[in-house]
């Protein structure tokens, strides 16, 4: 039992108040934790110890000729005290011959996180990198079209585009065409990282499963309420359940594809054309019954200004958009409706909310 002497303990009594008895029992539970912390680490030693000695053992036997590679991802995502006790226990093996350690992090988030670590924004997290670091090197920039062209190939999209039996029930050319650019056009709308842009693509796919073969779809129109739908959830839903006007829809998307339309004007050979997508999304979305009740007033009412023209006037305000190319897109899709356009978007919306093979109450 640890004890301090008399006249200190009076002293102690004096100034403080506290008894003597009391400053023993504080004593004795203070030397009992430095016990506990001090057993606590020299266990943590001798099994750093003891590790360090087997994997010397191991990388002595097993790579006499090339390093052992540890790969550390993705830490800058983890808990900050986690990053660092990481970092700290791995500096302990820097020194075990023939190995090394990648570590592959977003170097300004782990900052963010040692920071986080030692509560405070002052300290400079790069210098205390520095010592766990020896080379650096900075990934280039993702190219998104051609992860989208692999994440196309990784599902398998083709194996439902390119099916035998969809071939001899739908016979248009540029699906796919139209389906990839589209998954393009739309990273440029919203920049996404390539976690989140692979969940898009894994949604769209699985929600395809619950289109027949035989069942006409608007390719380019798919994928964006899809990327919407992850990426978007409140405009997703507005569309789904019919809130906006089809002037106030336009307004949106004219906002969303303002870089692209721009881009299109001087591109005239661009597939899919973004205003012929937003013509015939605007098309479908005035024929969307809600609830199964078909709306009595359609929105889209086009004029002919000259009998000879195919071209009507829908008189819809743009300010992007060329006005001749919206009408043009406009009236195309309206003389060339499909069964599936004519019943607008509520076919695409069942199977994308994953709900055609639910009995559902009418």
């Amino acid at each position: 039992m640890a004890t301090i002497g008399a006249g200190a303990k009076g002293v102690l009594k004096k100034f403080t108040g506290i008894d003597s008895d009391c400053i023993d029992a504080a004593i004795d539970e203070t030397t009992e934790i430095s016990k506990g912390f001090l057993a606590e680490y020299k266990s943590q030693k001798k099994a750093i110890e003891d590790f360090k000695r087997n994997l010397e053992e191991y990388v002595a036997y097993n790579a006499s000729d090339k390093p052992i590679i540890f790969f550390i991802d993705e830490l800058d995502r983890c808990n900050p005290n986690y990053a660092v006790s990481v970092l700290e226990r791995v500096k302990h093996l820097f020194d075990v011959p023939n190995i090394i350690f990648v570590l592959a992090i977003n170097k300004t988030q782990l900052c963010n996180a040692i920071q986080g670590y030692f509560g405070s924004t002052t300290m400079d997290a790069n210098e205390y990198l520095k010592r766990f670091i020896d080379i650096e090197y900075n990934l280039p920039m993702n190219n998104i079209d051609k992860y989208c062209e692999y994440l196309y190939d990784e599902y398998s999209f083709d194996s439902f585009f390119n099916n035998e039996k969809r071939k001899e029930c739908i016979r248009d050319d540029y699906e796919v065409s139209y389906f990839k650019g589209m998954t393009k056009i739309m990273c440029k709308t919203i920049p996404v990282n390539l976690r989140l842009l692979d969940r898009i693509f894994a949604y769209t796919r699985l929600a395809l499963l619950q289109f027949p073969f035989n069942s006409y779809m608007f390719s380019s129109i798919y994928y964006m309420l899809c990327f919407w739908k992850i990426t978007n959830n409140k405009l997703y839903d507005d569309i789904c359940n019919k809130r906006l006007t089809v002037i106030e829809l336009l307004k949106i998307l004219e906002n969303i594809f303002r870089i692209e339309i721009r881009e299109q004007e001087k591109e005239r050979y661009a597939q899919p054309r973004i205003s012929w997508v937003i013509a015939e999304t605007l098309v479908c979305y005035d024929n969307t019954s809600l609830n199964g009740r078909w709306d009595s007033k359609k929105e889209l009412q086009g004029t002919k200004s000259d009998d000879s023209k195919e071209i009507l006037d829908f008189k819809l305000p743009t300010s992007i958009i060329d006005k001749d190319n919206l009408n043009e897109a406009l009236s195309w899709h309206t003389n060339h409706s499909y069964e599936t356009r004519g019943a607008g978007l509520g076919f695409i919306f069942k199977r994308i909310n994953l709900l055609d093979n639910f009995a559902l109450n009418r």
